[in-house]
């Protein structure tokens, strides 16, 4: 035995050290910061913030009849319920939220990145998770801080799915698809699309596709999508008269559709008395008494040249017309794009990256 190697004294790896006091003081910081500007900015409210506060108020009241309609997902005003019970500030509250979902979306890129890279390579991924957090807590109220940390983390669960043919992962991951549903109605197709081409691709690099057990493994991650999903579809549609996963959709094309703003004068600007209990009508703007111009890409040739115009004209105007939420996506796929320059050609030999690619991408 070599003397001099048994008398040297064990050190722990760089890298270990560096992450052993780098994480905690990265969360102190943060938490610092987000928390001085989320009191700081707590009167800065919007339309829809205003909105989600006051579904949020009604949720908390038991006014289900003023709380529930199917224009703002009920998620991120479900989540103040127990800060208003408290009696605190909700305008706070809301901001506390935030900050939680920024801190959350950091863990979710660490985790992601954990996948492939190394222990400094994570604590990047993480650093730069909670400086998007900080970045995003600036902007007006939506729920797109909580939906990017669901998201992330939906990603996170969905690489699984490359290691195992378990239906009940893939059921426990659609549950947790449909949470990011109740959050933004968008992430319902999104999710179902993620998880057909998720199985499909594991499936078809499986060398010998076994059929039958993926079949089983989508049919079990849609159930416990719809699991969650199904009962607010069904209550929203009850409401509207009609199916619907949200209200949103058809008027958005709408508005792309009127770029000269004039229906929104008639619909929006214009003084409108609410419903008794409702501070103003947009807390669900399908009880608006006027008729909303309705308009999708799929009535018409003309309509879809109409729409990929737009489409240009949105791609070339991105940065200025991207709200919070498409904000916090994008910062999710900045972060992967980078880390992807440095392990690139190993990544994309692995499943976990192709995934990890292929889901931002997605997004």
């Amino acid at each position: 035995m070599d003397q001099n190697s048994s008398d040297e004294p064990m050190t722990e790896p760089r890298d270990a050290h560096v992450s052993r006091w780098a994480t905690p003081v990265a969360v102190g910081a943060y938490l610092l910061i987000a928390l001085i500007i989320g009191w700081c900015l707590r009167f800065r409210l919007s339309a829809d913030g205003v909105a989600y506060l006051q579904v949020a108020q009604h949720y908390a009241n038991g006014s289900f009849d003023l709380a529930v309609n199917s224009w703002w997902s009920p998620m991120y005003s479900w989540l103040l319920v127990p800060f208003i019970w408290l009696k605190l500030p909700v305008t706070f509250a809301v901001r506390l939220v935030d900050v939680a979902s920024g801190l959350g979306f950091a863990f979710g890129v660490r985790a992601l990145a954990s996948r492939f890279t190394d222990q400094r390579g994570r604590f990047l991924a993480f650093a730069l998770g909670l400086l998007a957090g900080l970045i995003l807590l600036p902007f007006y109220l939506t729920p797109g801080v909580l939906l990017t940390c669901l998201v992330t983390w939906y990603l996170v669960l969905a690489a699984k799915l490359f290691d195992s043919d378990s239906p009940r992962l893939a059921f426990k991951i659609g549950l947790f698809g449909g949470v990011t549903y109740l959050t933004k109605a968008y992430s319902l197709p999104f999710v179902a699309a993620h998880l057909f081409l998720t199985v499909l691709i594991k499936t078809i690099r499986g060398g010998q596709p076994a059929i039958l057990p993926s079949i089983k493994q989508y049919a079990a991650g849609v159930g416990g999508l719809l699991l969650l999903a199904w009962p607010w579809i069904m209550v929203i549609s009850a409401q509207d008269g009609h199916w619907t996963i949200s209200s949103v959709g058809s008027h958005a094309c709408a508005w792309s559709a009127f770029p000269d703003g004039k229906w929104d004068e008639k619909i929006i600007r214009r003084l409108q008395q609410p419903r008794d209990g409702r501070v103003s009508t947009w807390e669900n703007p399908m009880e608006i008494p006027f008729s909303w111009p309705l308009w999708s890409p799929l009535d018409g040739q003309r309509e879809m040249k109409r729409q990929i115009q737009r489409i240009k004209e949105n791609l070339l105007r991105l940065p200025e017309r991207m709200s919070a939420d498409q904000r916090g996506i994008m910062a999710l796929g900045l972060f992967f794009a980078v880390l992807q320059l440095f392990p690139l050609k190993e990544t994309l030999r692995t499943s976990s990256g192709n995934l990890q690619l292929w889901g931002c991408l997605t997004v």
